[in-house]
């Protein structure tokens, strides 16, 4: 199955729904595994906020319904499974013929959808509670993240995190501007020195420094492209990242253990990006709360 043509979508209730898929998937330009079949199907765990579900696709031995409990999720090229978020589902046209069945079925509200609709920016890492796996590229200038939650969605990136800092410039290792992007290219382009991607996650810190505080880290969990070392500089063993580690900032903080937000920090109109990561960081610990309290029903 390719993702370069428009495909019907059969749902339980054997509802045929046209619509193109190209422009979702952890798939991206790369075709389904030969001789794949199932059921395209909407997932939500329902202790979760409601924008943060999404279309999967689940594997069976053919096209009998009742297989879909036995059957299993297709997986992304970076093991996540593959899926298609509400948001992406309510923002783009492309998938207009998905949107109006979640409706029709009453699986998702007019609320909902129009609340998922106003996000512009949208990103394939659309998060919604701690140690929720996504895919982190190092050597990109930033990595957009989306978090979500009951009444709210948060755009934030992640730039220049990990970086050597010289006297006139700063040198990054995890994101450097994209080849396209001529402000920079100059400065940045020939200095990244770390490339390749990873399985990470965001996690309340355990360390004793942090103790009594919300604070968020990032963990690095498994390596997806092989991590390379090809720059101009030395790289301090403390900032290659490795499996299980969490992320470092800098070279100025190689011997601290991580990079870290505290979403109760006080942060000035002059940190306009780092209130930003707050904000939106801190949506993961009111979510767990709200999870609790459905849970606790």
């Amino acid at each position: 199955m390719s993702l370069h043509a428009t495909y019907t979508a059969r749902w339980q209730r054997h509802k045929v729904v046209p619509f193109d898929i190209r422009a979702g998937g952890a798939f991206r330009a790369r075709r389904f595994p030969p001789g794949t079949r199932g059921f395209f199907y909407y997932y939500h765990d329902p202790t979760t906020p409601p924008l943060a579900g999404e279309l999967r696709f689940r594997v069976t031995r053919d096209r009998d319904p009742s297989l879909f409990a036995s059957g299993h999720d297709l997986l992304g090229d970076n093991g996540i499974p593959w899926r298609i978020s509400l948001i992406q589902i309510a923002s783009r046209k492309t998938f207009e013929s998905i949107k109006d069945t979640l409706l029709e079925d009453g699986l998702v509200s007019e609320t909902v959808i129009a609340k998922a609709s106003t996000q512009s920016v949208v990103s394939s890492r659309i998060l919604h509670s701690f140690e929720q796996p996504f895919r982190f590229g190092f050597g990109h200038f930033q990595q957009e993240l989306l978090t979500v939650g009951y009444d709210a969605i948060r755009n934030f990136s992640l730039q220049r995190v990990g970086i050597v800092r010289m006297p006139s410039r700063s040198i990054p290792w995890i994101t450097k501007p994209r080849d396209s992007d001529s402000k920079h290219r100059e400065v940045y382009t020939d200095h990244a020195f770390v490339t390749g991607s990873a399985i990470c996650h965001f996690e309340k810190s355990t360390l004793p420094e942090h103790d009594g505080r919300r604070v968020v880290v990032c963990r690095m969990l498994r390596v997806v492209d092989p991590i390379r070392i090809n720059g101009q500089m030395r790289v301090p063993n403390a900032l290659i990242p490795r499996e299980g580690d969490l992320l470092r900032m800098s070279i100025r903080e190689a011997k601290k253990p991580c990079w870290f937000v505290d979403v109760d920090s006080k942060v000035t109109s002059k940190s306009s990006r780092d209130a930003t990561i707050v904000d939106a960081l801190a949506l993961l610990y009111d979510n767990e709360a709200r999870a609790r309290a459905i849970a606790a029903r």
